[in-house]
């Protein structure tokens, strides 16, 4: 499955959607999945400084030094 980008008109139509209407309704509108819309506006999240809280449930800590013995 190839990849579609989201352009700015994209993105800023689908902000204006969202006032009104759920993440999956906007989706069907953008011809998008639910979790595209939701990823979508995560990464901009991120890109603008956002890190999720350490002692979140839904963040993995990484495990430094890890050595598999064979």
């Amino acid at each position: 499955m190839k990849r579609k980008t989201w352009t700015e008109n994209e993105t800023e139509l689908a902000r204006q959607l969202l006032k009104k209407h759920s993440y999956s309704t906007v989706g069907k509108i953008l011809h998008r999945s639910k979790n595209s819309v939701i990823g979508q506006f995560y990464r901009e999240k991120v890109l603008k400084g956002y890190t999720p809280p350490p002692d979140s449930p839904f963040t993995r800590k990484k495990e430094k030094n890890i050595f598999i013995d064979n």
